[in-house]
């Protein structure tokens, strides 16, 4: 059926055939002949099909992103709370029951003042770093290409290594330079 004799339910159900037979490695050609299509309907239903999925990608990612950060704000918030429990005094008691046949009861009670358990304040330093990462927040990590890296990958993508060396340099300067 041509696309535009199509309803919005068969028009998303192509859409859905079109991206199964695309995603499993099927050639346009190949889709177009299996749909009955031309190939300039394939290309822009390919279009649309890809403009959705980045749109999905950048939606859950958002959304991903917001499920994190509220799980690390109710974990900090645990690790607060168990620090602040953690440096609240704690009273032990001792008790003495008997001494041959005479029974004496002796229960003694103390304070014990408590600095905190630092464990807790580890988990919110964690919390913290895990949340600066997930938000971009720290500061970019140097990375040096050496000799050797620059010849296993310059072989992986079959490049010129010196090439490949030449123009990481000249990157790493032009960084340098502006940071200066």
């Amino acid at each position: 059926m041509p696309a535009s004799k199509r309803t919005r339910k068969q028009r998303e159900a192509h859409l859905a055939e079109v991206a199964q037979m695309y995603l499993s490695g099927t050639p346009q050609y190949l889709i177009a002949e299996a749909t009955e299509d031309d190939d300039s309907q394939i290309t822009y239903d390919l279009k649309i099909l890809v403009k959705r999925w980045q749109q999905s990608a950048l939606g859950d990612t958002g959304a991903a992103k917001g499920k994190e950060l509220a799980k690390l704000d109710e974990l900090e918030r645990t690790f607060w709370d168990a620090w602040a429990r953690s440096k609240q005094p704690r009273e032990r008691t001792r008790t003495s029951k008997s001494e041959g046949e005479k029974v004496l009861l002796i229960a003694l009670s103390e304070k014990e003042q408590r600095d905190g358990n630092p464990a807790f304040l580890d988990g919110v330093l964690k919390c913290i770093d895990r949340r600066c990462k997930i938000l971009g927040l720290d500061a970019p990590t140097e990375i040096k290409l050496t000799e050797e890296r620059a010849k296993e990958l310059a072989g992986r993508y079959n490049l010129d290594a010196g090439r490949l060396m030449a123009t990481a340099n000249e990157i790493a300067t032009r960084r340098w330079d502006a940071n200066s």
